[in-house]
């Protein structure tokens, strides 16, 4: 299944009675974060395409904070989130909502197809939550 996280400001006057983020949303620091688990998965376009209709952005990461936050959202054993990771025009890294790249925690090789002849490369990140065990492949959606 394709699963994302995205994040959004919080608005600037909070709705009465239910703070600073909307219903189902999760916060932290100063933005909002949904995760969609939803049966049908989506491709990273689709997913960046989902989050900007709701006027959000797929999440930029800019700590190991961050991260460890992301990863405490665990809906599932084997489940990597999309995050706002793409090729910039000079086939470097940005992020979709235009926030600094300051903070990259690849795994170790990666990214490992950047530029290899005959393949594509890679222009979209996630962010892998847990390991699958041996033999078993984390549930992702391939773009």
């Amino acid at each position: 299944l394709g699963r994302f996280t995205f994040k959004k400001k919080p608005p600037t006057t909070p709705a009465p009675g239910d703070g600073m983020c909307q219903r189902f949303a999760i916060p932290y620091g100063k933005y909002c974060y949904y995760v969609y688990s939803g049966e049908v998965g989506f491709s990273w376009p689709d997913s960046e395409h989902y989050c900007q209709a709701g006027r959000m952005e797929l999440v930029s990461i800019h700590s190991r904070a961050e991260v460890e936050f992301l990863k405490s959202f665990n809906y599932s054993k084997n489940m990597n989130l999309w995050i706002g990771l793409t090729r910039d025009n000079n086939f470097g890294w940005a992020w979709t909502d235009e926030t600094s790249v300051s903070f990259l925690n690849w795994a170790p090789n990666e990214p490992n197809s950047a530029f290899h002849p005959g393949n594509m490369a890679e222009n979209s990140m996630h962010l892998i939550i847990n390991k699958p065990k041996k033999n078993k492949k984390p549930q992702q959606q391939q773009v």
